[in-house]
């Protein structure tokens, strides 16, 4: 379905994925992996291999393998610790190595938890976005679209258009804002907060030549 809408696909191989999961540790045993020390993260061994066809998907697909080495400061019985964690992960994609390489492959790979977390969990615990307010298919698209546009909006308005004095002064999160927004709307009478402030900030610079 993705590929037929020109899209390519990234998904974590887990248990469910055995058989391919398998493949995948057979092959890396003949190829030589990739290592990188991340600047202040982890130490990533990469084992990229291409070439999977699985039955039901024309596409060639490629797994992504990865070992990740990280210290840990934690603080067990008020005294701080350093503790060595090991990740494993493994991903399967249709996007081929011309496409993308390993190492911007496995930083979109972890980047899912941008889309899940800051995204997703906040549209669905603060926007209201897992309540179907109509039961129709064009409806539910429309609503969904509409919130994501509303969305962007919020964030562009308040990370690009509110000024740092402002930011500093009202110490304002997304989620706030949104709370004087909608104030507003129930109470017409009620100023957003940074009308007031706009006024004691010093007047913009002049730029030469300008």
């Amino acid at each position: 379905m993705c590929l037929g809408h020109r899209k390519h696909l990234i998904a974590v191989l887990k248990k469910n994925n055995a058989s391919v999961l398998e493949d995948a540790e057979g092959l890396r045993r003949i190829v030589d992996p990739q290592s990188r020390q991340e600047q202040d993260g982890p130490m990533v061994t990469y084992c990229d291999i291409g070439g999977f066809r699985r039955e039901k998907v024309e596409h060639p697909m490629r797994v992504l393998s990865t070992q990740e080495i990280e210290n840990k400061r934690q603080r067990i019985a008020n005294q701080w610790h350093q503790e060595q964690q090991t990740h494993n992960w493994s991903w399967i994609t249709t996007i081929p190595t011309q496409l993308l390489s390993t190492r911007p492959l496995w930083l979109a790979c972890h980047r899912r938890w941008d889309i899940e977390n800051p995204l997703l969990n906040v549209l669905a615990t603060h926007y209201a976005l897992d309540h179907c307010f109509k039961h129709d298919p064009i409806a539910i698209i429309n609503f969904v679209l509409t919130l994501f546009i509303a969305f962007i909006l919020l964030n562009t308005f308040c990370h690009q258009n509110l000024k740092p004095q402002l930011h500093a002064k009202l110490n304002l999160t997304v989620i706030g804002l949104t709370a004087k927004l909608y104030q507003g709307l129930i109470d017409p009478q009620l100023r957003a907060p940074w009308i007031e402030l706009a006024s004691e900030l010093p007047p913009p610079t002049a730029c030469a030549g300008l």
